[in-house]
């Protein structure tokens, strides 16, 4: 009798920590997915309206959210592995803040050009001119440039 109360009472434990966890772990990933929204609802104005005017052509704004979805989730990816590989380098062979920083112009631009030409290509609404994706990489690599400066 004794081992199945204490079977009843671990078991107890278990839902409950099971629950508060579950918990938890729903306080942080509603909050997180609202923010995700609301960054790309602001990436898809501004980064739409500013490639508008640079001479971006879409049929609708479905098209235009799945490009920009596309390019996000790509230049995420990508940029990440260039900014790991920069600070490894950085690193090993002991680069100074202007030598890295030039290392990074000189990849940014072309991959977010590419990353650019990918979108186009996937979606069948949007077309952009080189010389578009080439002003708007240069635009959003200053601007990441102005955001990291501002952080520190």
């Amino acid at each position: 009798m004794y081992s199945v109360i204490t079977y009843y009472n671990v078991i107890t434990i278990y839902k409950e920590d099971f629950m508060t966890n579950i918990k938890k772990l729903l306080q942080i990933l509603i909050p997180g997915i609202i923010l995700a929204i609301i960054v790309y609802a602001l990436f898809l104005f501004f980064g739409g309206t500013i490639l508008y005017l640079l001479g971006l052509k879409y049929n609708n704004l479905l098209s235009l959210a799945k490009f920009f979805g596309i390019f996000l989730i790509l230049s995420m990816i990508l940029d990440f592995i260039v900014v790991c590989f920069l600070k490894v380098l950085k690193e090993l062979r002991g680069l100074t803040d202007t030598q890295y920083n030039l290392l990074y112009l000189t990849l940014d631009i072309p991959l977010n050009m590419i990353i650019i030409g990918i979108s186009e290509t996937l979606i069948k609404g949007v077309s952009c001119s080189m010389l578009t994706a080439f002003i708007f990489s240069i635009i959003s690599y200053l601007f990441g440039i102005f955001l990291e400066k501002k952080s520190k």
